[in-house]
Parts: structure tokens; C-alpha cells; sequence
């Protein structure tokens, strides 16, 4: 699964606030919420991207939304594994979180016209093997 997606958006943010893309964070995290996963913005995260994560009653990612202005790759969603290396040599996983937390989030970013040139990458967002959906 890739977790790993960049996106131009049309909607007004403030790119002087540091770090920038408060604004959108919190528009994200309302629109999963309206799609049935309660997201929510957790706080600025060391100063160069916006902490948002999810509720529910399976083991759930957090993700990272951070502001890039790399052409067509103006934004940076990262979503990472809340499960670390002492809790997978226990068995534990996300996985399942992590494809709901990625699937919604892909009908976020491709049924709302503000979202563009969204790319779902395995790792750098520079590399070429990109695709249109997390899967």
C-alpha cells in the first residue's frame, strides 16, 4: 500500500503561517469526518507539518500533511504507523488501519474539485513510479 500522497490544492492557504497549511489540515480532517472516520487535527508538528489523526475502534495511523511547493507535488500527506518496532515483534498491526485511513482519504482528495494532481507514492515523491490511488 502506498502511503506516501501529493496533491496541488486550490483552496486559500495562508503560506506565510509557519509551518503552513493549518487551514487545510483541518479542512481534511472534516471531510473524513463527514465520510465516516472521525479525524481530527492534532497540532503542529515540530514546526514543519500539521499532525492529524483518526478515531476508531481499530489500531488507526496518524498522518502528516506538510507543504513542499515542488510543482506539481505542492503538498505532502505521510501517513505513518502508530504501531513501532516493539509492538510489530509482538504481532501488532495497522494495517487495516491504514487502508481505511488511506481509502478515505483518497475520496477526499478525488471527489473534491479543490484537489489536483493527486499522486500515491511507495517512497520518495520525486521517483517516477507513482500511481493514482493507494492501492
Amino acid at each position: 500500500m502506498r502511503c506516501n500522497v501529493t496533491f496541488r490544492c486550490a483552496l486559500p492557504v495562508d503560506l506565510d503561517k509557519f509551518p503552513p497549511g493549518e487551514e487545510l489540515a483541518f479542512y481534511i480532517a472534516d471531510k473524513m469526518t463527514q465520510s465516516g472516520l472521525k479525524t481530527s487535527v492534532v497540532d503542529n508538528y515540530e514546526d514543519f507539518a500539521w499532525w492529524i489523526e483518526s478515531e476508531s475502534n481499530q489500531r488507526m495511523p496518524w498522518a502528516l500533511l506538510g507543504y513542499i511547493g515542488d510543482g506539481v507535488a505542492e503538498w505532502l500527506l505521510q501517513i505513518n504507523s502508530s504501531v513501532g518496532l516493539f509492538g510489530r515483534l509482538l504481532g501488532k498491526s495497522d494495517k487495516q488501519g491504514t487502508r481505511v485511513f488511506a481509502e478515505r482519504l483518497q475520496a477526499v482528495l478525488s471527489n473534491d474539485p479543490s484537489f489536483s494532481n493527486v499522486r500515491w507514492h511507495l517512497a520518495d515523491w520525486g521517483r517516477p513510479d507513482w500511481s493514482s490511488s493507494p492501492a
